[in-house]
């Protein structure tokens, strides 16, 4: 095929269609730059997006990725860049560009339904066992003032 199109190429120049060929390879070269610069923002800036969605336990990381995509562009030297609704680069609290780790973060922050529940850390009581203990009232403590209420009631005193 390439050959075919160097033959054409070759033909239109030799009938003086120099106009002609040259517009026709600035349009390949066009599609070309459009096809390698879709590829480059889909790399940069989707990748990203959803690595640092699944790095911050999105629910689901490609609607996360999704919503904050026009969020994010690349500049002219092909770094990726967090923008505001007018289009300006946003900066952290370090005079540093916002990275796309921090925006989605502060993105799954103010909206905290986009993420996973965590499990319980050490030391927590869950709802595993279906209820919560009561705490004993002081009107218990006297009831059972004789089994064990007297050392209850004298370990709330102590406490308050």
């Amino acid at each position: 095929m390439l050959e075919r199109e160097q033959a054409q190429i070759e033909r239109q120049k030799e009938k003086g269609e120099f106009e002609q060929v040259l517009k026709q390879t600035n349009e390949k070269k066009d599609q070309e730059i459009a096809k390698l610069t879709a590829a480059l923002h889909s790399t940069k800036i989707d990748g990203a997006l959803f690595t640092a969605a699944n790095r911050h336990n999105a629910i689901d990381s490609e609607q996360v990725a999704t919503l904050l995509r026009n969020r994010v562009r690349l500049s002219d030297d092909g770094m990726v860049e967090v923008i505001d609704d007018n289009g300006t680069v946003r900066y952290n609290d370090n005079a540093d560009p916002l990275s796309i780790d921090e925006a989605v973060s502060e993105f799954l922050t103010a909206s905290p339904h986009f993420v996973r529940a965590t499990a319980g850390g050490a030391g927590t009581m869950g709802n595993a066992g279906g209820s919560t203990p009561k705490p004993t009232s002081v009107a218990d403590m006297v009831d059972n003032w004789s089994s064990g209420g007297k050392e209850a009631y004298a370990a709330l005193r102590k406490k308050t």
